[in-house]
């Protein structure tokens, strides 16, 4: 096949398609040869996940590797707001690892950017990405590996008089997310710091917020649509607390809700048995282990000192928090779980599972309701003991309209 429009037909074609292996099959059953079906596969990859991050995707290029590491326009954009919220007045802004630049957009958005990237597909990339944009004009693209241009006192002098550097190393290799794997490694950050104090770094979401930390840096932990996105390390004058030691705190997009760690929390009542409402922290705050201060906050306890889930009689709105309303309690087996379900009339069923060691395919085959209900079963600890707690979704109450006088 060499036909472009043919390839775009069958790009077409397969977006509707979710399943991967379906794809495959049709591509297989059609005949179209293994390297132009690996491309049309890609494409569609390309096109799918690409317009859950940009809004101009059909018209950007991509690679898989750096489509799968490239911030949303929503997780990007905030953090530019938050650049300029801490440190006022950019003039110009670092882009020390620009890839396909997804980041660099959002910066060329705001302030002049030096985008460094070394690998010259990628270059071309980037260069198509920021035409779609409009921001060719603004950016001046730096092609290098950066720790030789740091290193290196003429190359480095295209650096000067930046206010700020946006720091974002591969996490992947062979295809794969690595926990502890940067390219070029964290150690680059001295000497990015020693160029200019105010550093922005991304980290991937698999960090430990305390133990893979600087002390002398503030710590975001990010969330987008109930999915930790990134942490994200504030050196400099970025810092809410300079004098401080580590800050840390989360923020849930896209409400741009933030909270910040109180060091002395104190520890929420643990309770023998759920209250009339189950609620789950967004994953951003569990992961800063901000626990302690939603409970304090709402006066809620806990099932299980180790496990995030927190329950009460109170109905609590907050966007930082799930909310599902709890209707039975009981020992974890599949048989009394699955006949409880049925006195309840719920028959679609999602689980969610924490503090317990589960394998969700055999647990969706041993669990089963019937009705016409949707609840959710969590599988978890009270007390060390396993429990499966059956609930349904408790939505917010929509705001009631206005009366016109």
């Amino acid at each position: 096949m060499s036909d472009d429009a043919e390839r775009s037909s069958w790009v077409e074609r397969l977006l509707p398609i979710r399943d991967v292996a379906r794809r495959e099959e049709a591509l297989r059953a059609a005949g179209v040869p293994e390297p132009e079906a690996r491309a049309i596969l890609d494409e569609v990859h390309f096109r799918r996940k690409g317009r859950e991050k940009f809004p101009r995707a059909a018209r950007m290029r991509f690679t898989r590797d750096g489509l799968a590491q490239a911030s949303s326009k929503v997780v990007a954009e905030h953090r530019t707001w938050s650049i300029r919220q801490r440190l006022g007045g950019v003039g110009r802004v670092l882009d020390a690892c620009a890839g396909l630049g997804g980041d660099t957009i959002a910066l060329a958005t705001r302030w002049p950017v030096v985008a460094v990237e070394r690998d010259a597909e990628t270059v071309a990339l980037l260069r198509h990405n920021l035409e779609v944009y409009g921001l060719a004009d603004r950016v001046e693209i730096v092609e290098g590996d950066l720790a030789g241009l740091l290193q290196d006192e003429a190359s480095s002098g295209r650096f000067d008089g930046v206010d700020c550097v946006f720091f974002d190393p591969a996490r992947r290799t062979d295809g794969r997310r690595r926990a502890g794997f940067y390219d070029p490694p964290l150690s680059t950050l001295l000497a990015l710091r020693r160029l200019c104090p105010n550093v922005c770094a991304k980290l991937g979401p698999l960090v430990d917020v305390d133990r893979d930390t600087p002390e002398d840096c503030d710590v975001e932990v990010v969330s987008h649509e109930g999915a930790v996105k990134e942490v994200v390390l504030w050196f400099g004058g970025l810092r809410r607390s300079p004098d401080a030691g580590r800050h840390v705190c989360a923020t849930k997009l896209p409400e741009r809700v933030t909270w910040e760690r109180v060091h002395d929390a104190p520890a929420p009542p643990v309770v023998e048995s759920p209250g009339s409402f189950l609620y789950e922290p967004d994953p951003a705050f569990v992961k800063a282990h901000l626990v302690r201060e939603i409970a304090g906050r709402h006066g809620l306890s806990q099932l299980d000192d180790r496990i995030a889930y927190l329950t009460g009689d109170d109905r609590v709105d907050d966007p930082v928090l799930s909310r599902f309303r709890v209707h039975a309690c009981l020992e974890l087996e599949s048989p009394r779980v699955s006949a409880k379900l049925g006195e309840l009339g719920i028959g679609r069923v999602d689980f969610k599972s924490r503090g317990v060691a589960t394998d969700l395919r055999t647990i969706h085959r041993e669990i089963r309701g019937s009705g016409k209900r949707k609840g959710v079963v969590f599988l978890t600890r009270i007390r060390r003991e396993r429990r499966a707690i059956i609930c349904t979704y408790d939505r917010p109450r929509p705001a009631g309209r206005r009366r016109r006088h």
